[in-house]
């Protein structure tokens, strides 16, 4: 029975159909995915996007999933594709990677660092909300857009309840900053020269 099933390596073309019966039908055993060698095909706004779901109300959350391996060519992580997911250790998000979705890796127990693509552009609200991340998490200067993002009834920050303990790194064409949700950090935050406006509230509670 699929339903059995622990460790998973995909090879050749997987469409979005199959991204979701793996989520439906796994979702409670899968504990290692390895999709390096798989392509995500479909129509153009889902070629090489990792999605598993479409919306808060079919979403099947990956309850023993500890490792993951991203295909080869990848432009998008969707939302909720690891929430609440057991991921371990470190992630090393892809180069090509453009958009990281709405709570895409939200109440995983990451302890690691995580390394952001060069290429990314869009990091959605709650994308790294209520982790415990580590070590140095640079920004690239590419981000054109930062949460937050209404979704599912909730406004979320990208970093909402994160205990990040490390030293994480503004893009120096960053101007303001409010919707990171730094409340919670516990590391250090290297502001670029040029931010001249920082919001009320954005460090409450932290201990930057």
């Amino acid at each position: 029975s699929v339903a059995n099933i622990s460790n998973l390596k995909v090879q050749g073309r997987i469409n979005h159909d199959d991204l979701r019966y793996i989520a439906t039908e796994m979702h409670t055993t899968l504990k290692c995915l390895n999709l390096k060698n798989a392509k995500i095909t479909g129509t153009p706004e889902e070629e090489d996007v990792l999605e598993f779901c479409t919306d808060w109300w079919d979403a099947c959350y990956f309850e023993q999933l500890t490792h993951f391996v991203f295909p080869d060519k990848i432009k998008k992580i969707g939302n909720l594709a690891f929430s609440r997911s057991s991921l371990l250790g470190s992630i090393d998000i892809p180069e090509g990677v453009e958009e990281i979705g709405v709570e895409a890796f939200s109440f995983c127990p990451l302890t690691g660092t995580v390394t952001l693509p060069s290429t990314l552009k869009i990091l959605r609200g709650g994308a790294f909300a209520h982790t415990r991340l580590r070590g140095n998490l640079v920004l690239p200067e590419g981000l054109q857009e930062i949460g937050p993002k209404l979704y599912g009834g909730q406004d979320y920050d990208v970093f909402l309840g994160c205990s990040f303990e490390g030293k994480m790194y503004l893009p120096e064409n960053m101007t303001s900053y409010q919707a990171l949700g730094l409340s919670t950090l516990t590391g250090d935050i290297i502001v670029p020269q040029g931010v001249t406006e920082i919001y009320d509230g954005v460090h409450e509670n932290s201990k930057c």
